[in-house]
């Protein structure tokens, strides 16, 4: 059974391989919030009709879709405060990746800390976004820290051109500590009282699953009403912001920030299907908890890279995640332990 109650249901991406079913979706045409929480009740029929005649897009050549891990934790004062910048530049088509701390006023010189790949882009000006991976740590023992790397966002939000803050979950240490939950949005608020846009997302030490989500720290503290308010943000899955989406339009360029929990359900992954589809004018970053370590993609990574990253590559070509205690990389399938990992899939459909 699932978690709506009834059979297990088919993803739309396995149902467009059977030639018997096909799911249509009304081109232009706006599904609001209510009827995306029920789309995925599918009736055993053959032909079934939501709105509209015109079949969902799906990925139609091969395309590259950079995984990129971050992850902290492990170094000295529960991560030494470092971040990631990702600059896009637009004249070369690509985007510069580099790991600092603001706390120690460092950069990570090595090839594996400095890299760059190619993103198309529109416009001409380059513009920044900011990666904080999981700040537990910070939010438990070193407060301190956490505020140290938003105020420094703020104080380069001009020079770097920042138009976006992505955190990738485990924003504190323990789900019921309210404690932590206040330090972290103290470090959180230097942003929003800036009016820098920042997408959230819970990881597996934000939430417990026995409990209803509106009855958790992480819905009071970062819940839709924290959000509402900005013209970025687009809404999410159940209303409660586990699972959440951001427009961004700069310079041309049309982005969507798709943020999924720690192990999304498959009803979630349907969710983040459909809003990817619904939105396939825009390039969409996805960030969640848990999707690649140090031997590749885990069971969650896989169940979302089938469900959500594959049927959209066409405009999803960047996943971004933490998790996992050190970093990695690969070359010709043997490991080695540098600061990040990069992985480059190439999508056939």
């Amino acid at each position: 059974m699932d978690e709506m109650g009834g059979s297990s249901l088919l993803t739309p991406f396995q149902l467009s391989s059977q030639p018997t079913h096909r799911i249509l979706h009304g081109g232009n045409m706006k599904i609001n919030k209510k009827m995306k929480e029920q789309l995925f009740v599918i009736l055993p029929i053959t032909l079934i009709i939501i709105i509209g005649f015109s079949l969902m897009p799906q990925a139609t050549a091969s395309t590259r879709v950079y995984q990129l891990l971050s992850d902290y934790q492990d170094e000295r004062n529960g991560g030494d405060g470092w971040l990631r910048i990702m600059t896009f530049n637009p004249l070369s088509d690509s985007v510069q990746v580099k790991t600092f701390s603001p706390w120690l006023n460092q950069y990570q010189t090595d090839e594996n800390s400095q890299f760059a790949f190619t993103f198309d882009l529109n416009g001409t000006i380059p513009f920044t976004l900011i990666v904080l991976p999981d700040t537990q740590y910070y939010s438990k023992s070193y407060p301190e820290i956490y505020v140290n790397q938003t105020k420094w966002i703020v104080e380069q939000e001009t020079s770097l051109n920042i138009i976006f803050v992505q955190h990738l979950g485990d924003i504190v240490d323990r789900f019921d500590n309210i404690i932590q939950w206040h330090n972290s949005l103290d470090a959180m608020n230097i942003l929003k009282n800036s009016n820098i846009p920042y997408g959230v997302l819970p990881g597996n030490h934000d939430f417990v699953t026995w409990e209803s989500n509106t009855r958790s720290y992480y819905y009071q503290f970062y819940g839709p009403s924290a959000f509402n308010n900005y013209p970025y943000y687009q809404g999410s899955y159940n209303n409660d912001n586990f699972n959440n989406y951001e427009f961004i339009d700069f310079d041309g360029n049309k982005l969507m920030f798709l943020n999924l929990q720690y192990s999304p359900t498959a009803a979630i992954c349907d969710w983040a299907y459909y809003v990817a589809q619904e939105n396939s004018d825009r390039q969409i970053i996805l960030s969640t908890h848990e999707f690649v370590g140090a031997v590749g993609r885990t069971s969650i990574g896989e169940k979302i890279w089938n469900s959500v990253v594959v049927p959209n590559a066409n405009h999803l070509q960047i996943v971004l995640c933490g998790h996992f205690n050190g970093e990695y990389t690969f070359q010709l399938n043997t490991m080695s332990a540098p600061r990040e990992y990069m992985r480059v899939d190439t999508v056939n459909i």
